[in-house]
């Protein structure tokens, strides 16, 4: 009862927000192109491994750059991750901002702080960036952008979600008008047509994306083949906020864990905890989110994805 009242006064001010923004707010404008990739949960939706795939194929036509809050970081102020920075702990960043620093290898600066107009002019102005990508930025409405893209879980459109803190929505579904494009994020999963009609319905262009799982690895990029963990004992570590697509990519390859270590997202394990469980098992396999989190173990391995999207052409075209 508490969380359906909570839930309604949540509802109540994001339609004062809603109210503040298309009446009084004056919005900063960048010079550059701004794109926007976000979501309406708490997690879940592949906004990270999304905006990795759009800064690795930008960053391919002219100068790019990620602009990130840095959702629970510890460091105040603002940090610019390139390619000379030295390295420094992830928890000061954030652990998204920092694994796209690591994945993008420092190609594309990831520049992290509050104000996301203040690090936009640091793109165009230090990196003379033509791209500017927003993480996570469909509810950062004080800048303008040109484009809008909203990542959105298939679970989530097939089961129905409720707002904030009854359910794990930022914004109920209505909020999709707002975008210019709309992903469905399918993971590993089969595309479901009810899902697809769903998001057909706000009349915005719909493509869908998967995960393809490419290789394990540890810390010092010590790679082994999908198969080459058959017949060793193997245990899981996820603190992502959807790890049973993560559990089921898993064993769609044919590897089944003994033990499955589930914790909440952007949270971490003990580390010794995480050492005694190294000692109980073979291999320990997380995912690259997690990774960045953890000391270096010779057999604490990351599953890397890789982003596949229907009618890529066309949607790279709308960017």
């Amino acid at each position: 009862m508490l969380k359906f009242v909570l839930s309604e006064l949540y509802r109540i001010g994001l339609g004062l927000w809603y109210f503040y923004d298309e009446n009084l707010r004056t919005k900063d404008v960048l010079p550059a192109r701004v794109i926007s990739v976000g979501n309406i949960t708490t997690g879940g939706s592949g906004k990270t491994p999304l905006t990795i795939y759009i800064a690795e194929k930008l960053s391919q036509k002219d100068r790019t750059a990620i602009l990130s809050r840095g959702y629970r970081r510890k460091g105040k102020g603002t940090f610019i991750l390139k390619e000379d920075t030295p390295l420094i702990k992830w928890d000061q960043v954030g652990d998204e901002p920092f694994l796209m620093w690591k994945k993008l290898k420092g190609a594309v600066p990831v520049i992290v702080g509050k104000n996301r107009y203040d690090t936009g002019q640091i793109a165009v102005r230090q990196f003379k960036s033509y791209y500017v990508i927003l993480d996570d930025g469909f509810q950062y409405l004080p800048l303008k952008r040109d484009i809008d893209i909203v990542c959105i879980n298939q679970k989530t459109v097939l089961k129905g979600d409720h707002l904030l803190p009854r359910g794990t929505l930022r914004e109920t579904f209505a909020a999709l008008k707002r975008a210019t494009v709309l992903v469905l994020n399918i993971k590993s999963d089969t595309i479901n047509q009810r899902a697809i009609e769903f998001l057909q319905a706000f009349k915005k262009p719909v493509f869908v994306m998967k995960y393809e799982p490419v290789r394990f690895y540890n810390f010092e990029n010590v790679q082994m083949s999908l198969s080459g963990l058959k017949g060793f004992d193997l245990a899981i570590l996820s603190g992502i906020a959807d790890p049973q697509s993560f559990l089921m990519m898993i064993e769609k390859l044919g590897l089944e864990p003994k033990k499955k270590v589930i914790i909440r997202d952007h949270s971490t394990y003990p580390v010794p905890k995480l050492r005694q469980l190294l000692k109980d098992y073979d291999f320990v396999i997380t995912t690259e989110k997690d990774l960045v989190k953890y000391p270096t173990f010779k057999n604490l391995l990351a599953l890397e994805i890789s982003v596949k999207l229907d009618k890529e052409k066309e949607f790279l075209e709308l960017l």
